[in-house]
């Protein structure tokens, strides 16, 4: 596992801190290495990127055999999406993206995977799969979208992309 980086996201005039110290807030403990184990010991539910997949595929395939997620149900978490903190964070309005986006495999390309990942991540919050802390589970996604706009916009920190992939993936994979 990766060492938390400090530092911070910049919105607008304010800043919502997430290093060490302010993460600490939701840490058992004090300091980087009791993030670090709350990190290493995050727990929820969720599912990965494949479930979601064949969810979304199935559906612009017009299949109903073999989904757990039905097509109106898939359709409400779009428009969850839409609708979740920065609307245009993840722009994403059919099957066919979502299929597309969870398609990324290049690991050299670090903003497809942070948006893969905080597609997941969505996907899983707006389903109920979360983590045990809701609260945090949202914190962190209201916190990747900005960072995703910085990512499109060309001026993230790629540390903080890295370690914001990272901890999506270790919620993605509960």
């Amino acid at each position: 596992m990766r060492t938390l980086p400090a530092f911070s996201v910049l919105v607008g005039l304010a800043v919502l801190a997430w290093s060490p110290t302010a993460l600490a807030q939701e840490c058992p403990g004090a300091g980087a290495d009791a993030c670090q184990d709350w990190l290493d010991d995050l727990s929820g539910t969720s599912m990965g990127s494949g479930f979601w997949k064949h969810q979304f595929q199935a559906a612009a395939d017009g299949k109903d055999h073999g989904v757990s997620v039905a097509a109106d149900d898939l359709d409400l978490l779009l428009l969850d999406l839409q609708a979740f903190f920065i609307p245009s964070a993840l722009s994403i309005e059919s099957y066919g993206e979502v299929v597309e986006v969870l398609e990324v495999v290049d690991d050299s390309q670090a903003g497809l995977k942070f948006g893969k990942e905080l597609l997941v991540a969505e996907l899983n919050y707006f389903s109920g799969e979360t983590l045990d802390s809701p609260a945090v589970h949202r914190r962190v996604l209201m916190l990747s979208e900005i960072l995703l706009e910085q990512v499109r916009a060309g001026v993230a920190d790629t540390d903080e992309v890295a370690w914001y992939t990272e901890v999506l993936q270790e919620m993605n994979d509960l």
